[in-house]
């Protein structure tokens, strides 16, 4: 097992105060085992996971790494029901103070890959471990300048366990709204893999400021579309459905279902007015949203329907157009889902409109 430097292990000295370099999963299988706890059970668990994290922070053989958490992630519940909730009370609480304390010694850290090894190692334990109660130490990563380091920050909160958790609980208010405003800054420049995974919180989180994130969200690619800088078409069928879960008829927060609405006619535009210009892998893509929005959106919002699928396979531009102007509106008369979600277009100079923005020409060279 190849391990860091001396300077590491002095490190570790100061934190863990433990001679051991072995982690004792079979120690802590027995403890799994017992009906009741009692404290000497507590102290096991406690130097277990301290000698656990200890470990990890000094490996680094990627296969050693990946067995170690794999261990971890394997005690992380007691074998009985009643035992289950002291077991699992004092190992999230030791889990959060030593991965705490190794998250803040790595970034004391001179060694920029040593750094970036160990934090996004413990970041992957905590996404194996999946509980809110760990979430607390990666907040200020979820707008890391490091996009592996966001990415796993990211996919710690949209795991579906988290987001349980902090819709149940209710301690976890502050926690939830400090993450969407993590988040706010963090869409910005973020991967696409990334703010996919964004969407899909917001879209899960049950209090309004997640609705305000989508809007944002969809604000950000509203106006890619508008200068004809958007990339990675596909992402949007995501955040689209994502707006179409959020949105309620006779809300009075119309923003979502507008951005709803907008966002899908700068897809169906794109495609319209591109045809001539974008590359075939890009009409692809905007294909496959426009024929997946219907699908998993527009029979949920209205009734199920096909008739943008049918004017997709036929390549009948004509008939798109006047599927898109029937659902979300022209200068001359109200969309369906307009009408239905009672909401009418703003611009941004403050005039309203029946209509969706028209997408402006394109470029000669657009970004494809």
């Amino acid at each position: 097992m190849k391990k860091a430097g001396i300077g590491l292990i002095i490190i570790f000295a100061f934190i863990f105060c433990t001679k051991s370099l072995a982690f004792d999963k079979a120690a802590l299988e027995q403890v799994r085992n017992k009906p009741v706890l009692d404290s000497s059970d507590f102290e096991v668990i406690d130097s277990c996971l301290a000698v656990a994290i200890q470990e990890l922070w000094l490996t680094e053989d990627f296969t050693e790494i990946s067995r170690l958490r794999a261990q971890i992630r394997t005690t992380k519940e007691s074998n009985k029901d009643s035992s289950r909730e002291q077991y699992h009370k004092q190992y999230y609480s030791s889990a959060h103070k030593y991965i705490g304390q190794a998250l803040e010694q790595a970034q004391m850290l001179s060694d920029a890959r040593q750094q970036f090894r160990i934090t996004l190692n413990l970041m992957i334990l905590i996404y194996e471990l999946g509980d809110s109660q760990l979430v607390d130490l990666i907040v200020d990563k979820l707008n890391d300048k490091n996009m592996a380091i966001r990415y796993w920050a990211v996919n710690i909160i949209a795991n579906q366990q988290v987001i349980e958790q902090l819709n149940t609980e209710q301690d976890n208010y502050e926690l939830t709204v400090r993450i969407i405003q993590q988040l706010g800054k963090a869409i910005i420049d973020s991967e696409p893999g990334t703010l996919s995974l964004i969407a899909e919180f917001a879209r899960d989180i049950k209090i309004p400021q997640a609705g305000q994130l989508l809007v944002k969200i969809a604000d950000l690619r509203i106006k890619q579309y508008a200068d004809w800088s958007v990339k990675d078409e596909v992402l949007d069928a995501v955040i689209l459905k994502a707006l179409s879960q959020k949105m309620l008829p006779n809300s009075p927060e119309t923003a979502v279902a507008e951005r709803f609405c907008q966002l899908f006619s700068f897809v169906i535009q794109r495609y319209y007015k591109g045809a001539d210009l974008l590359t075939e892998d890009t009409k692809k893509q905007l294909i496959s949203v426009i024929a997946e929005t219907e699908d998993k959106c527009i029979k949920k919002l209205l009734a199920p329907q096909q008739k943008i699928q049918n004017a997709l396979e036929k390549k009948d531009m004509e008939q798109l157009w006047k599927e898109h102007n029937l659902l979300l509106g022209e200068e001359a008369r109200e969309g369906q889902i307009p009408a239905k979600f009672q909401f009418i277009y703003k611009r941004a100079d403050g005039r309203e409109s029946s209509a969706p923005q028209t997408l402006p020409i394109p470029p000669e060279k657009p970004n494809t």
